[in-house]
């Protein structure tokens, strides 16, 4: 068995996630130039996917998408909302490989079965992704700006989990986003704050997660030493353990790497 889990950019600035579960691949969001990521597959061993999956229509999730679609025509897995606000950047995607995602609606990438689920963000309709490789269950779950029991009962059962903490709430309100910026981030339709990962990264191990990787960081409102304090310290407050990493945001970072 062949296991790859890495995020190949991460936070405000641009997304891209890559998994390989034997001989598929998939691409989670190109939130970074179609140069650079086939630069930072190139870093990892990897040179191509089998699928492209899109969670929202925001710049820093799709801004590569024309441009590797057009280098490698692959079906493209999205919310038919999302395609109806992707029409200027679909345009090199063939009407055969634009697939819909449905939420809570099962599908298959080759070897691995792939699961939808919805989260609460200011786009017309943001998802993340459940993957079971064969067995071995891994969650990408950011921008979300609301912690429902349903949305955590949704995560439980992962293996391994990556989640958003986009902001510090104390860098947040003393930052230099204006406000009405600064309220869209931190409302039901925004990102998870650090202290909000602590709360899901609690609820998940408690339920058997082994990894917790914490990703989509803002650059402004928030440190990777931050982020990962505020949950780790709420980890030991319950005598949790799992093992915790932040994720890079310019580099690939190895989440899970198995043979």
């Amino acid at each position: 068995m062949l296991l790859k889990f890495f995020t190949l950019s991460s936070g405000s600035s641009g997304n891209s996630t890559f998994i390989r579960y034997n001989n598929t691949k998939i691409l989670i969001d190109c939130g970074i130039s179609a140069k650079r990521i086939r630069e930072r597959l190139k870093y990892i061993d990897e040179s191509a996917v089998d699928a492209v999956l899109i969670t929202h229509e925001h710049s820093d999730h799709v801004c590569g998408l024309r441009v590797f679609s057009k280098n490698c025509p692959v079906p493209v897995y999205a919310t038919t909302p999302t395609w109806d606000m992707l029409h200027g950047l679909s345009e090199n995607i063939p009407i055969f490989n634009r697939q819909i995602a449905v939420p809570g609606q099962t599908f298959c990438v080759g070897d691995i079965d792939v699961t939808p689920v919805l989260t609460s963000h200011d786009s017309a309709m943001s998802v993340g992704y459940i993957f079971n490789c064969g067995g071995t269950k891994f969650a990408v779950a950011t921008d979300n700006g609301r912690l429902t029991s349903d949305f955590a009962e949704s995560l439980k059962g992962c293996d391994t989990a990556l989640i958003e903490a986009n902001y510090d709430e104390k860098m947040l309100e003393n930052g230099p986003y204006p406000y009405p910026l600064k309220k869209r981030i931190a409302s039901h339709l925004g990102h998870m704050s650090n202290k909000q990962a602590a709360t899901l990264a609690c609820a998940l191990t408690r339920s058997g997660t082994k990894r917790i990787i914490l990703a989509h960081l803002s650059k402004e409102n928030n440190t990777p030493e931050t982020a990962y304090n505020t949950v780790m310290r709420a980890l030991e407050n319950e005598r949790l353990s799992v093992s915790l990493k932040v994720a890079e945001r310019y580099s690939p970072t190895d989440l899970l790497f198995a043979k």
